[in-house]
């Protein structure tokens, strides 16, 4: 297949595609602002957000937290099946988020770091397309019409905060780039 009709294809479908050198400027982008529904890349924003509050002080990483029935739900994740684990720390949530996509973890720390500070984070960032509306396997939310959404290009502004940006400190940054150096799925 020729490299022109690979890239019609790929228009046609909708999709977004990016493909970066993240140290150079070189890049391929298609359809890369197309909003979508965001599903996991949503994560990326509340990590970012979370560190945020957590270098201003309004977290700690050491903070216990007592988990909320609620916020279980099924999907990826481990702490659906650990109804036992009653308190759990702001650190191991967002390890969990990352590593295994824990969509309990996800919802954990959206209750505790908020919908509003999450949608600020993502205007601060200059992310056009991408809005966390609902909880993690929320289905009666999507039933509505409500959802995440985001786009290529707004999924890379956030890779690029966590590997070179200055809303996070330095540290934090490296802790979130650990995290996702250990994901399990890819």
């Amino acid at each position: 297949m020729k490299i022109e009709d690979a890239v019609t294809t790929w228009k046609r479908s909708n999709n977004g595609l990016i493909r970066i050198h993240i140290e150079g400027k070189e890049s391929i982008r298609i359809n890369s602002f197309i909003q979508q529904r965001a599903a996991s890349t949503i994560k990326l924003l509340l990590a970012i957000e979370a560190f945020r509050q957590i270098d201003a002080g309004i977290l700690a990483l050491t903070s216990a937290i007592q988990r909320m029935e609620k916020n279980t739900v099924g999907g990826a994740g481990v702490l659906k099946a650990l109804p036992q684990l009653t308190h759990i720390k702001v650190e191991e949530l967002l390890t969990l988020m990352i590593i295994v996509s824990d969509n309990t973890a996800t919802n954990e720390l959206i209750s505790l770091v908020g919908f509003e500070k999450i949608n600020e984070c993502a205007k601060n960032l200059g992310l056009k397309k991408t809005v966390l509306n609902r909880y993690m396997m929320d289905e009666i939310a999507v039933e509505k019409g409500i959802d995440n959404y985001t786009c290529a290009s707004d999924v890379v502004k956030c890779l690029r905060e966590i590997y070179e940006g200055s809303l996070l400190r330095k540290s934090s940054r490296e802790k979130i780039m650990r995290m996702l150096e250990m994901q399990q799925f890819q």
